[in-house]
C-alpha cells in the first residue's frame, strides 16, 4: 500500500474540511444589553452658568453620574472585526439651585445610538481585549425650573464620534464583557456640549 499516498489524501481531506468546522463553530452574528453608570463632565459647570442665566442663584448640589442602559446587535466579519450598533440611554443628571426658598433642579438627560467597529484579540484562553471607534446620534434635554415662571426646556440632536475599550470572556454562544465607552462633544447650541462616559458590564448571544 502507498502509505505516503494515503497520508497526502488525509491530508488534503483535513485541510479542505477545517475551514468548514471553523465556519461552523464560528457565530457572526450577536446581540446583548449592558448596564452601568455615565459621567457626564461637564455638567455641573453649565448647570451653575443655567442657574444663573435663570435668576436661580446658586447651585447647592450636583449629581453629574446616573444609571445608564444599552441595547446592541453586531456582526462579526472574523474573530477580531465586527460592526456593532447600540441603543443608549445614558440617564440624567441634575442640579439643584437655591432661590431663597425650595431648591429648584437644573436637569440633562441624553439618549440614542451609536456604530461602531470593534477591533478584538485574545488574552488568555477565552478572554480578549478590544477597542471600539465610531459615531453616535444623540438627542439631549435639558430642564432649568424657575421660581413662579414656566420651566425652561431645551433639546438639541448631534451626530459625534465615541471611541471604547473593554474585555471579554468567551464561553461559545454565551459572553460576557466589561467595557468603557466615551461619547465626545454631546449636544451643544440649545444645550450645554458635554462628553459623556459609561462604565458598564454586559452579556450577548451569539447566533
Amino acid at each position: 500500500m502507498n502509505y505516503g499516498g494515503l497520508v497526502v489524501a488525509l491530508l488534503g481531506l483535513v485541510t479542505a474540511a477545517a475551514p468548514a468546522m471553523a465556519q461552523e463553530k464560528f457565530r457572526s452574528i450577536y446581540l446583548g444589553g449592558s448596564a452601568g453608570v455615565s459621567q457626564y463632565h461637564n455638567f455641573c459647570d453649565n448647570a451653575v452658568l443655567s442657574a444663573a442665566a435663570a435668576g436661580n442663584g446658586p447651585v447647592t448640589s450636583c449629581e453629574d453620574t446616573a444609571n445608564a442602559f444599552r441595547g446592541f446587535v453586531g456582526y462579526r466579519f472574523n474573530r477580531n472585526l465586527a460592526l456593532e450598533v447600540g441603543y443608549a440611554g445614558l440617564g440624567q443628571a441634575t442640579a439643584l439651585a437655591n432661590v431663597g426658598g425650595p431648591l429648584l433642579p437644573v436637569r440633562m438627560k441624553t439618549k440614542g445610538w451609536d456604530y461602531s467597529g470593534i477591533l478584538s484579540f485574545q488574552l488568555a484562553g477565552d478572554l480578549y481585549g478590544f477597542g471600539r471607534v465610531g459615531a453616535y446620534t444623540m438627542r439631549a434635554w435639558t430642564d432649568t425650573y424657575v421660581a413662579n415662571a414656566p420651566t425652561i426646556t431645551a433639546a438639541e440632536t448631534t451626530t459625534g464620534f465615541t471611541t471604547g475599550i473593554g474585555a471579554g470572556w468567551d464561553l461559545g454562544f454565551l459572553g460576557v464583557r466589561a467595557e468603557w465607552i466615551r461619547y465626545l462633544n454631546v449636544a451643544g447650541g440649545k444645550v450645554p456640549e458635554d462628553t459623556i462616559d459609561v462604565l458598564s458590564v454586559g452579556a450577548l448571544l451569539r447566533f
